[in-house]
């Protein structure tokens, strides 16, 4: 085992389609960029997936805990990140109406079996 390892981090987020976004979201992500697929990996990112029920977006990644801070900087500095945000934004709305600050919430965990 390396050494260098570092706890990984479940983290769960939830996001709302737009009544119509389900067809456009999902075609988005049957061919995700390989740019994003790079920035996700350079941000340690790992076991990531997006599931969808009635409306409701679930993304669920694994992070290594001393990358967990480093996230949202690694997007946030990334043209090619928020031109993806900007195509995904078109099928997904704010939790808050009068923002449009607000597409991920992120979930508390409440059960973990091992």
């Amino acid at each position: 085992m390396r050494e260098d390892m570092s706890r990984m981090i479940r983290i769960g987020r939830a996001a709302r389609l737009k009544p119509d976004g389900l067809e456009g979201y999902q075609r988005l992500h049957t061919a995700v960029w390989p740019q994003i697929k790079e920035v996700l990996k350079k941000a340690g990112i790992r076991n990531y997936s997006i599931f969808c029920a009635d409306g409701l977006l679930f993304s669920y990644y694994e992070v290594e805990e001393r990358n967990l801070g480093q996230i949202e900087k690694i997007w946030a500095e990334n043209q090619i990140c928020a031109e993806w945000e900007a195509e995904a934004d078109r099928f997904r709305e704010p939790w808050n109406p009068q923002t449009s600050q607000d597409i991920w919430k992120d979930m508390e965990p409440v059960f973990y079996l091992e």
